[in-house]
């Protein structure tokens, strides 16, 4: 594996610093693992409140869900018959890294019911939008006016969820 220049430098600051910030907080040591690095490369990315980019981060993940949930279903459609590898291995490891994510999600805190509807509602959007778009398949008024509702339908599960 290569690695820049200073990375492992880097890399060692970090694990120290993981390691002061937690022994300061929880009075035990600590072994950083792949989010706490991602937080701290976006804090150092931005300069920003801690608590704020936590939320920050939530919403990243779920968003690499969506889109691994929606590259696992457009390549469904050239799996044709198990006969081409390449399309149904791209469909498992869409899917299971779509499911690896939201279980990530949901153990950020983001409510099941609200994170499901984000998941579900953004990759459907989004599949039929493709699908539209890059694959010839026919939008009609109907299903846009479907597209419409599930956005408003995840927008009223987040506003109800403020309250």
């Amino acid at each position: 594996m290569i690695v820049p220049f200073g990375a492992s430098r880097g890399l060692a600051r970090l694990a120290r610093w993981c390691a002061r910030c937690s022994t300061r907080l929880l009075g035990e040591e600590y072994i950083p693992n792949l989010e706490h690095l991602f937080n701290f490369w976006l804090f150092r990315r931005l300069r920003g409140d801690v608590t704020v980019l936590g939320g920050f981060v939530v919403y990243i993940v779920l968003a690499l869900a969506i889109l691994s949930e929606v590259l696992g279903t457009i390549s469904l459609r050239f799996v044709e018959g198990l006969s081409k590898p390449l399309p149904l291995l791209l469909v498992v490891l869409g899917y299971g890294s779509a499911f690896i994510a939201l279980s990530r999600v949901l153990k950020m805190g983001i409510p099941v019911g609200a994170a499901y509807a984000i998941w579900s509602g953004v990759g459907v959007a989004l599949v039929v939008l493709i699908g539209a778009f890059f694959l010839n398949e026919t939008m009609t008024l109907v299903q846009l006016l479907g597209i419409v509702l599930i956005i408003g339908g995840v927008v009223a599960l987040e506003a109800g969820g403020a309250h």
